[in-house]
Protein backbone atom coordinates (compact mmCIF):
# COMPACT_ATOMS: atom_id res chain seq x y z
CA UNK A 1 0.00 0.00 0.00
CA UNK A 2 1.40 3.24 -1.03
CA UNK A 3 1.68 5.93 1.35
CA UNK A 4 -1.29 8.43 1.15
CA UNK A 5 0.09 11.56 -0.76
CA UNK A 6 -2.40 14.28 1.04
CA UNK A 7 -1.60 12.95 4.09
CA UNK A 8 1.96 15.20 4.80
CA UNK A 9 4.52 12.54 6.59
CA UNK A 10 3.17 10.10 3.94
CA UNK A 11 3.39 12.28 0.99
CA UNK A 12 7.03 13.57 2.45
CA UNK A 13 7.78 9.51 2.40
CA UNK A 14 6.29 9.05 -1.03
CA UNK A 15 8.38 12.13 -2.37
CA UNK A 16 11.42 10.08 -0.44
CA UNK A 17 10.95 6.77 -2.23
CA UNK A 18 10.34 8.67 -5.58
CA UNK A 19 13.93 9.95 -5.66
CA UNK A 20 15.56 7.27 -3.85
CA UNK A 21 13.85 4.55 -6.53
CA UNK A 22 15.12 6.97 -9.52
CA UNK A 23 18.75 7.35 -7.45
CA UNK A 24 18.91 3.44 -7.75
CA UNK A 25 17.69 2.99 -11.04
CA UNK A 26 20.89 5.60 -12.16
CA UNK A 27 23.26 3.92 -10.32
CA UNK A 28 21.97 0.23 -11.29
CA UNK A 29 22.86 1.58 -15.02
CA UNK A 30 26.15 3.07 -13.53
CA UNK A 31 27.20 0.08 -12.07
CA UNK A 32 27.03 -2.25 -14.91
CA UNK A 33 27.66 0.24 -17.52
CA UNK A 34 31.10 -1.25 -19.96
CA UNK A 35 31.63 2.17 -21.26
CA UNK A 36 32.73 3.64 -17.16
CA UNK A 37 35.53 2.84 -15.90
CA UNK A 38 36.25 0.11 -12.65
CA UNK A 39 36.58 2.71 -10.19
CA UNK A 40 33.43 4.38 -11.76
CA UNK A 41 31.27 1.06 -11.55
CA UNK A 42 32.09 0.63 -8.15
CA UNK A 43 31.57 4.09 -6.78
CA UNK A 44 27.82 3.35 -8.55
CA UNK A 45 27.91 -0.25 -6.90
CA UNK A 46 28.61 1.53 -3.53
CA UNK A 47 25.98 4.03 -4.48
CA UNK A 48 23.28 1.21 -5.48
CA UNK A 49 23.97 -0.35 -2.27
CA UNK A 50 23.55 3.22 0.21
CA UNK A 51 20.71 3.66 -1.60
CA UNK A 52 19.11 -0.18 -1.27
CA UNK A 53 19.89 0.32 2.69
CA UNK A 54 17.89 3.90 2.43
CA UNK A 55 14.93 2.44 0.75
CA UNK A 56 14.71 -0.66 2.98
CA UNK A 57 14.89 2.01 6.56
CA UNK A 58 11.90 4.25 4.91
CA UNK A 59 9.76 0.96 3.88
CA UNK A 60 10.38 -0.36 7.30
CA UNK A 61 8.98 2.89 9.24
CA UNK A 62 6.40 3.19 6.25
CA UNK A 63 5.00 0.32 6.69
CA UNK A 64 4.48 0.55 10.19
CA UNK A 65 2.25 3.73 9.18
CA UNK A 66 3.04 5.70 12.14
CA UNK A 67 4.77 9.51 12.27
CA UNK A 68 6.75 8.72 15.37
CA UNK A 69 8.67 5.52 13.36
CA UNK A 70 9.02 8.46 10.31
CA UNK A 71 10.33 10.27 12.80
CA UNK A 72 12.73 8.10 14.34
CA UNK A 73 13.28 6.61 10.62
CA UNK A 74 14.54 10.12 9.24
CA UNK A 75 17.13 10.12 12.36
CA UNK A 76 18.38 6.87 11.49
CA UNK A 77 18.63 7.84 7.90
CA UNK A 78 20.81 10.80 8.71
CA UNK A 79 24.30 8.16 8.71
CA UNK A 80 23.09 7.00 5.41
CA UNK A 81 22.30 10.49 4.00
CA UNK A 82 25.86 11.32 4.77
CA UNK A 83 27.51 8.23 2.99
CA UNK A 84 25.37 9.58 0.02
CA UNK A 85 27.14 13.06 0.00
CA UNK A 86 30.30 11.27 0.71
CA UNK A 87 29.83 8.98 -2.52
CA UNK A 88 28.56 12.15 -3.91
CA UNK A 89 32.10 13.58 -3.85
CA UNK A 90 34.01 10.50 -4.78
CA UNK A 91 31.69 10.47 -8.03
CA UNK A 92 32.43 14.07 -8.92
CA UNK A 93 35.95 13.18 -8.48
CA UNK A 94 35.92 10.30 -10.87
CA UNK A 95 34.83 12.74 -13.80
CA UNK A 96 34.37 11.68 -17.07
CA UNK A 97 35.31 7.90 -15.90
CA UNK A 98 31.23 7.64 -14.87
CA UNK A 99 28.89 8.51 -18.01
CA UNK A 100 25.64 8.88 -15.59
CA UNK A 101 27.57 11.32 -13.23
CA UNK A 102 25.18 14.24 -13.94
CA UNK A 103 22.08 12.10 -13.48
CA UNK A 104 23.50 10.52 -10.56
CA UNK A 105 24.90 13.58 -8.58
CA UNK A 106 21.35 15.14 -9.34
CA UNK A 107 19.80 12.25 -7.87
CA UNK A 108 21.68 11.95 -5.01
CA UNK A 109 20.82 15.31 -4.27
CA UNK A 110 17.18 15.40 -4.70
CA UNK A 111 17.01 12.01 -2.80
CA UNK A 112 18.73 14.05 0.20
CA UNK A 113 16.86 16.81 -0.19
CA UNK A 114 13.29 14.52 -0.01
CA UNK A 115 14.92 12.31 2.78
CA UNK A 116 15.40 15.94 4.69
CA UNK A 117 11.50 16.38 4.48
CA UNK A 118 10.98 13.85 6.49
CA UNK A 119 9.19 14.61 9.87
Amino acid sequence: MSPDPSDGAAGSAQAAFDKLNALLASADAAAINPANTKEARDAAFDLRTATSAQLDALNQAVITGNTVQLQAAADEMKPGMEELKELKKKIEGIGNGLKEATAIISGIDSAISELGKLP
